[in-house]
This record gives C-alpha cells, structure tokens and sequence, in this order.
C-alpha cells in the first residue's frame, strides 16, 4: 500500500506543479496583455476612435476567454493538489499519523452506552482512523454508524459496497477530491437549507405571479403597436411606469434573493459535482445501485436538475450590465421572471435536497471502509448471525495499536447467559482487551471490517461501565457514576428487548473490598438470571469461584505477568484459560519508591 500511494503522490504533485507554472505563465501574460492592450488602445482612439473603440471589444471579448481559461487550469490544479494531498496523508496514516482526518468531537454523545470508554471520538479514536469523508453530511453519517448497530440485512448490503469501492481506488480519491473544494461547514449546509425553506414571495401571491407575466407582454405588445403607428408612444411609457412601480415594490425581496442565491449557488454548484461523480459510476454492489437510483427528480438526474441553479444565478447577474439590466428588467421584469423560475426550483428540490444530502453521506461513509478495508488487507469482513448471542474471534487485535506493538488473542462466546470473568495483574492488558472486543464488534454491526483473521458475532448493541468520572456540577461521585452505568445495563439487560454485550471493567471499585466482592457477585447472579452476555475484568480473584457455583456460565480467562528476580516485569498480553496466579502491585510500588516492609511484599496478592 505504501508503494501504491507513494507513487500516487509523486505522480499528481508533479502534474499539480506542472499547472501551477502554467497558472503563473498565463498569470503573468495576463498583466502584460491587458498593460499593451491598455495602452494600445488609447493610441488607436487618439488615431482613429471607431478602430480604438473595435480594438477594445475585441481585447475584452479575448480577455474574458483567457479568464475563464486561467480558471479552468486554476481549478484542475487545486483538485490535482488534493490528489497529492490525498495521497501523502495516507502514507501518513500507514505509519498510524491520522492527525490530518476530523476527530468527530462534534457528535460526542452525553450518556451514551460506549462512546467515552470505547474512544469512538477524539484525537486517535476510530472516527479518526476511519474517517475520510470530505462533506458535512459525509462526517455526520460515519458517526451515527458508529453510535448504534443496524439490522443484518443493511450490514451485508454495506459490506458488499465497500468490498466493490475498495477496488475503485482512483474513483475514491477523485470524489474526495472534489469534496475537498467544498466550503463545508454545518452552518452552511444548514443555511442552504433553510434557503430552501424559505416562505415563497412569488408563488403565494397570485397576483404578483400574473403581472409577472402580464405586464411584459403587454409592454411589447405596445412598444409592436407603437412601432406601427397604431398607438400613441404614451402607451409603452405609461406601463413602462407601471413596471417600474412593480420593479419597485418587489426590489427587498429580489435583491435579497440574488445575493442569497448567489451565496448558496456557489456551494450547490461543488455538490453537483460530487453528485455527478456518483452518477456517473457503474457500480456491481447493489447498494451502491439503490443510492444512486435516489439521486433522480422526475426522470432528471439530480447533477441536471442542481445545475439548472447556476443558470438562474447567472440571469440574475443581470444588474452587472446596466444597459441589459435597463432594457430587459425595466421593460420586461427579468430579475422576477428568473426569480418566480428560481421559487419554482426551490419548491421541488426541498425534500430532495436532503436525501441527495444523505446519499452523498452514505457514499462517503461506505468510502471510508473501503479506504480502510484497502489499506488493511488482512483485515476481514465479519460473518454476522442472526441470532443472539454469538461471538468468535480469531487472532482478534486492537487496531489503534500499531502492528509492530499490537498482540492479537482468540477468543469466543457460544451463547447468551454468558459471562467472561477476566484477572490479571496491572498493566497486564485486561482493560485494553475490553476494548478491543468492544470496538471490532461496533465495526462489524457498523458493516466494516473488522482487525482480525476470522470473526462472527451477532447484531447487539455494546454497553460499557469502564471510564466512570465524578461530576462537580452535579455533586456526584465517580462511585456513584458508576453505579448508574451498572444500573442502565441492568436495566436494558432485565428488559431482553435489544440484544445487548456489556464490558465491565474493575466493578464497584469505589467501596471497600467487602462490599465490592458482595456487590459483585450479587450483580453478575442478576445478570446471569435475565440471560446476560460480556465480560467483566476485575482483581478480585475470590469471584473466580463463580465459575463452578453457576455451572459454567462463569468462565475464568486471565492475562499474566512474568516476574525476574530482578523485578522487571515481562508482559505478553497473550489471553489465557483460568485464573491469574501472578500479581504485581507491589512490584509496581517499589518501583515508585514506596518501601515495602519484606512480609508485605510476600504476602498473599489476592487482594491486589
């Protein structure tokens, strides 16, 4: 992969600095022409004013088509830069740099079953490995898969488009580049479509609609008739008059509505892009075949029907020119004929504009997997039943980890009213292996790969009690914080409505060892009693009894720790059958220089 991207950036840096001299050649010749252009042409009307004055039209006819020259290789040049940026931050990101993608801080999700614990969001989270979506919609979407698990059907409908845009890397990166020239932010998507929204000046008044087309007509109808001698020239300037009365009475609502428009256009005008790009692909999954089927409006393709807005924008530029702006306004009300037009545009594209909106999301949401899927090949794509509870990982890692550090485990649960009791000493990985199950499950009910050799699970819903926080403001202790993350996955648990797997890490740690253990042991009985399913890592190893009192519903796995007689702690993080049998809290203390008395630091670790 690094290769394929390396050779990617070399390639479109080398044509972006290609344009971009061409840019500054033209930019340069630009100055010097309309310099000589200048000049010249003042010499020729000081010689001949008729050949002057045709050498100037000509100069600005030529000087218009350079223009729009320039800005088409202006415009080729930033998406070739894109391409190349594209492409070097994911050479970064293959070296686990993800500094340049969205951290998604933005959907943080006060009391959500997962987000704290599991780092779905925030500087390295797995928004942020994941994320390459360009637009706001794209953004917003990616983080709503990773908030909640969806039916199997759409999860394999996902996993079929991101195995075929995996193999589209060029489209891929095209259509992000493109993205990356839309000045998106939320604001803006949300005032375009408030602007869609707008109440209709025009359409919802019946008699602004029928002068709109009735005083033109009759003002040529005149200005023929005049012409003829028919009628007298008062005829034509007294509805010229009345126009103007018109023009008048309607000039806060038309010019508010040009430079809104020409505001909004603008930003529709890049999403039109995008939308073309999606058209204009030939895709197998089916999936991808059903987005791009939305993307319609009465048998018109949405790129079309988006398109027709700059037509509109730019007849109502029409003030630019004064002398147009004269004849065609004045004598036959231009800017609210295209406004009325632009109202009827509005009307049809409100609901539109926001599933168009969310196709393009899907698309880019889909991408991110597929980038993800293609820069980790030996990921897989998990098998997902559909019944409730499975779970089977083989050479299953935390993907935030980088491979050189990462240590994969197997691990499985057959069925539901299963709980995993995990032991170990500090530092020894239990925390993180919660993790790592939490976040490849919320991968594989998302519809993404997973970091994993083999892996199946069934469509559940993660809840986690791991990073509880005390709050200030609401008086509350980190104990008591806690309490109420147990209590929500008892309740949900209790009520066997959604199919739920919890992770639990250290339980009731904010009370004394007697009271923990009771506790402890009450809640997993609780949770054993209503078919409960996950794991709980813990230091009380007295709760590794529970193992034979429940017949097995109870397993106990561990991590270890090798100690030398030289007190360096060697640590595998490889998951293991049974009960831990070495700790090294005391290790860990007089390694901070808290002296341990000798009988201490042989005593029994159980309470470590």
């Amino acid at each position: 992969m690094l290769q394929t991207y390396q050779k990617r950036f070399e390639t479109f840096e080398a044509q972006a600095t290609v344009l971009q001299k061409k840019s500054d050649a033209i930019g340069y010749f630009r100055l010097i022409l309309f310099l000589l252009c200048f000049f010249g042409g003042i010499y020729l009307i000081s010689k001949n004013t008729e050949l002057g004055l045709f050498f100037f039209a000509g100069f600005i006819v030529f000087f218009a088509i350079l223009v729009k020259w320039h800005d088409k290789i202006k415009a080729q040049r930033d998406y070739l830069q894109n391409l190349s940026l594209i492409n070097q931050q994911e050479i970064k990101a293959l070296q686990y740099d993800f500094s340049a993608f969205g951290e998604g801080n933005e959907f943080w999700e006060e009391n959500h079953p997962y987000i704290d614990d599991l780092d779905i969001f925030g500087n390295r989270s797995i928004y942020q490995f994941l994320n390459r979506t360009s637009t706001v919609s794209g953004g917003k979407t990616l983080a709503n898969w990773l908030k909640k698990p969806i039916h199997r059907s759409e999860i394999l409908q996902r996993q079929m488009a991101l195995t075929d845009l995996k193999k589209r890397l060029d489209w891929r990166q095209s259509y992000r580049a493109k993205g990356m020239l839309v000045d998106d932010t939320p604001k803006n998507v949300e005032a375009i479509l408030q602007w869609l929204k707008e109440p209709f000046f025009i359409l919802n008044q019946r008699f602004v609609e029928i002068l709109i087309f009735v005083l033109p007509v009759l003002m040529g109808i005149s200005i023929f008739l005049c012409s003829l001698d028919i009628v007298p020239l008062a005829v034509p300037v007294f509805l010229w008059f009345i126009n103007l009365g018109f023009i008048k009475y309607t000039l806060e609502y038309v010019t508010q509505t040009i430079e809104s428009t020409a505001k909004q256009a603008k930003l529709i005008a890049v999403y039109s892009q995008l939308i073309e790009a999606i058209e204009g692909e030939t895709f197998e999954a089916e999936k991808l075949n059903q987005l791009q089927r939305q993307l319609q409006l009465h048998g018109q393709s949405a790129s079309k029907v988006i398109g027709e807005l700059s037509g509109y924008a730019s007849n109502l530029n029409v003030r630019e020119n004064e002398f147009a702006y004269f004849v065609l306004n004045t004598f036959f009300l231009w800017e609210l004929f295209f406004c009325r037009k632009l109202e009827l545009w509005k009307k049809q594209m409100q609901q539109n504009m926001e599933v168009w909106l969310q196709v393009m999301g899907e698309i880019e949401s889909l991408s991110s997997f597929a980038n993800t899927h293609f820069n980790q090949p030996d990921w897989v794509l998990p098998t997902i039943h559909d019944h409730h509870f499975t779970l089977q990982a083989n050479e299953m890692g935390h993907f935030l980890i980088p491979p050189a550090k990462r240590v994969a485990n197997t691990f499985s649960v057959p069925s539901k009213e299963k709980i995993v009791l995990i032991t170990g000493s500090n530092m020894a990985g239990k925390s993180t292996f919660l993790r790592t199950v939490g976040i490849n499950i919320i991968l594989a009910v998302a519809g993404a790969p997973v970091c994993a050799k083999n892996f199946a699970t069934s469509v559940v819903t993660v809840y986690s009690s791991m990073r509880t926080k005390d709050s200030l403001q609401e008086s509350e202790s980190s104990f008591f914080a806690e309490l109420k993350a147990l209590k929500k996955i008892i309740e949900v648990v209790e009520a066997e409505q959604t199919p739920i797997f919890f992770l639990m890490d250290e339980i009731l740690k904010g009370t004394n060892s007697n009271d923990r253990h009771q506790g402890s042991v009450a809640l997993i009985r609780q949770l054993l009693q209503h078919k409960g399913v996950g794991i709980i890592a813990t230091h009380d190893l007295d709760l590794c009894t529970m193992e034979t009192s429940t017949n097995g519903r109870v397993e106990n796995w561990c991590f270890e720790v090798e100690i030398t007689k030289e007190g360096q702690m060697i640590f595998d993080y490889t998951f293991k059958r049974g009960v831990c049998k070495s700790m090294n809290a005391t290790t860990l203390m007089q390694q901070m220089g808290i002296a341990m008395e000798r009988n201490q630091t042989n005593s029994n670790s159980i309470s470590q």
